[in-house]
Order: structure tokens, then sequence, then C-alpha cells
């Protein structure tokens, strides 16, 4: 009897749209993608639990982006969540200035 087992196979949640701003790779003006990649332990090719998680903000066009902090995860969901309020029309432009404000991101 043999078992199989692996690490780093990867997945990847995209939240969607978080920050305009002007890629300062590119050099576009788009919305940041919100990005959360995990590594997983697997067992016979299913993956089992989790053990590296990261976030980023990623440019849509050229797909750099930067890698965040725990700290700032926590206000790039918020602001993800603002942002698709916002996009969807749900609420006014003063209102996601607000949520802009308050995220410091």
């Amino acid at each position: 009897m043999f078992i199989i087992f692996g690490w780093n196979h990867e997945t990847r949640k995209n939240y969607g749209p978080t920050r305009e701003i002007i890629c300062p790779n590119c050099s576009n003006k788009t919305y940041l993608d919100l990005l959360q990649t995990k590594l997983w332990f697997t067992l016979f090719f299913i993956p089992i639990f989790p053990y590296k998680s990261k976030h980023y903000l990623i440019c849509k066009i050229c797909s750099r982006g930067l890698e965040l902090t725990d700290e700032q995860v926590d206000k790039a969901l918020k602001l993800n969540n603002a942002t698709g309020l916002y996009l969807k029309e749900t609420i006014n432009k003063e209102q996601y200035t607000k949520a802009l404000a308050e995220s410091n991101l």
C-alpha cells in the first residue's frame, strides 16, 4: 500500500473590482481586482487543507499587482463591497467617496 500526497496545489478567488487607480506598471486607469490565493496540502490529488493564503490587488490589464498585509486585507474587503455597490448603482458617489476615505488603501 502507498499514499500519494503533495502540496502547492493553488486555488484562486477573485473578489472583483476594489479600487480605481492609474496602474503604476502600465499607466492605464482601471479598477484593481482583489485576489486571494491559497496553497493546499493534497492527499490522493484531493485538496485537504490550505497551509498558506495571500491576498493581492491586481491590475486587470497588465496582471501586475501588490501583496496585501493582514491589516490591508480587511480594508480591501470592505472597499471591495463598497465598489461593487457603487458599480451596481446601489450607493451614490458621495457614499462611495466616504468609503474610499475610510479605507485608506
